[in-house]
């Protein structure tokens, strides 16, 4: 993690598919927490919510992943951008994420 300078996951399903595995969980947990820029887009906040790495923080999402987001004790924003601390995830609502 020590050579990567801020972190993307894009959207579509990828992050649905990453936070099944520990280690991308942990890496993803690891990453936000040493405050360096993570930024997500659309479904990622799911990678999140299942690393426990966003608890007390400010988010937004997709859909679909509101209720995951809500169930972390994260503070959910409904518009198209939020910046908190090294954290920025944006969700454009006129384009389907996924």
């Amino acid at each position: 993690m020590t050579h990567l300078d801020a972190l993307l996951i894009p959207e579509r399903y990828s992050s649905d598919k990453l936070r099944v595995d520990e280690a991308v969980d942990k890496f993803a947990g690891d990453f936000v927490h040493s405050g360096k820029p993570f930024f997500s887009i659309c479904y990622p906040p799911q990678l999140l919510t299942t690393a426990n790495a966003i608890r007390s923080r400010r988010i937004t999402g997709y859909q679909f992943v509101r209720q995951d987001i809500i169930n972390t004790s994260v503070q959910f924003l409904d518009q198209a951008l939020v910046e908190d601390d090294n954290l920025v995830v944006l969700f454009v609502k006129t384009v389907t994420c996924g």
